[in-house]
């Protein structure tokens, strides 16, 4: 039994600014999920962040309150709290109630990282995918799609359950490769991390794609809908959402720094990833395009040429 937890990276809305959606799979055997998820956790507790929810956008962005603080980097953890607390009390007391209520809910979502500079929540960032790059049980699947190239095509058409399909193919192509692999039975689940606004769509393509396949092939190494769970609760989803991030963060702004430590573990056969898929026009300029690997198919080993010239173990986070 494999288990494929999903996140995505950007969003949906094809009228806004942003340039890629990905929604990307990392798929486990079910009797390593322990081990993994210790491996995982050994590494959050290195850096204080022990049972506390590892959002990689929200990590990896420049806390303007900690800059406010003398030699804030000479401060033990707690006094780093305790500053930047205050801090931030004193800047939602001179602000407007409309401009107060949207700090809050911001200081919240970073309020489990405060006591880390932005070096050091990079640095976790870092541990954590290069743990992933070195657990070979694990195997990537994603779709990244450039939002305006979908829009002049299939305008229409939800890109989320787009994207949804393409994984779930993939991923079902490496479930039957197993089986032909093994005189066992070879199945797999699908876990999502809980999307109000899609779960009920995508619950009901599955059972579609369960009931008469999805026009391309049977869906039966998959059992079960979709398991929606949430993502505080799981490394393994969390672990989805760094991996999503560091593609479309590739994709995007050419940043190959943790890319670099992951790529690896996209599904491959004959040293050519077949796990993923870049949606765009045929003259994408993105270096994975350039280089030939999601869209041509080339040898895995002339990725790893380009993303070595491409990036450092010491990159600062932009």
């Amino acid at each position: 039994m494999h288990m494929c937890y999903l996140d995505e990276s950007g969003t949906v809305d094809l009228s806004d600014s942003s340039q890629t959606f990905v929604l990307l799979g990392l798929a486990i055997p079910a009797n390593c999920w322990k081990s993994y998820e210790q491996k995982f956790a050994k590494t959050k507790q290195r850096f204080g962040l022990g049972e506390q929810e590892i959002h990689v956008a929200w990590m990896n962005r420049r806390y303007s309150e900690q800059d406010a603080i003398h030699q804030f980097e000479t401060l033990d953890w707690s006094a780093r709290r305790a500053e930047v607390q205050k801090v931030r009390d004193s800047i939602i007391a001179t602000a407007s109630s409309k401009a107060a209520k949207v700090l809050r809910k911001e200081f919240k979502a970073t309020e489990a990282y405060i006591h880390l500079t932005r070096r050091e929540r990079y640095g976790c960032l870092l541990a954590l995918a290069n743990t992933i790059g070195r657990l070979s049980g694990i195997k990537l699947f994603a779709e990244a799609v450039n939002k305006k190239f979908f829009a002049a095509r299939c305008p229409q058409s939800p890109l989320f359950e787009f994207a949804f399909t393409e994984l779930l193919h993939r991923y079902h192509s490496f479930l039957e490769r197993k089986q032909q692999q093994t005189s066992g039975e070879v199945f797999g689940m699908v876990v999502q991390d809980r999307n109000d606004g899609v779960s009920k769509r995508i619950t009901d393509l599955a059972m579609e794609y369960h009931r008469n396949g999805t026009g391309w092939t049977k869906i039966d190494r998959i059992i079960e809908t979709p398991l929606f769970v949430d993502s505080k609760l799981t490394s393994m989803v969390q672990m989805a959402d760094l991996c999503s991030y560091s593609l479309r963060r590739m994709i995007d702004h050419q940043d190959f720094d943790l890319f670099s430590r992951v790529w690896k573990r996209f599904d491959s056969v004959d040293g050519n990833i077949v796990g993923a898929n870049h949606y765009a026009e045929v003259a994408c300029k993105c270096k994975l395009c350039v280089h030939g690997c999601l869209q041509s198919r080339l040898p895995l080993a002339r990725l790893a040429s380009a993303v070595s010239s491409d990036s450092t173990s010491d990159n600062q986070p932009q």
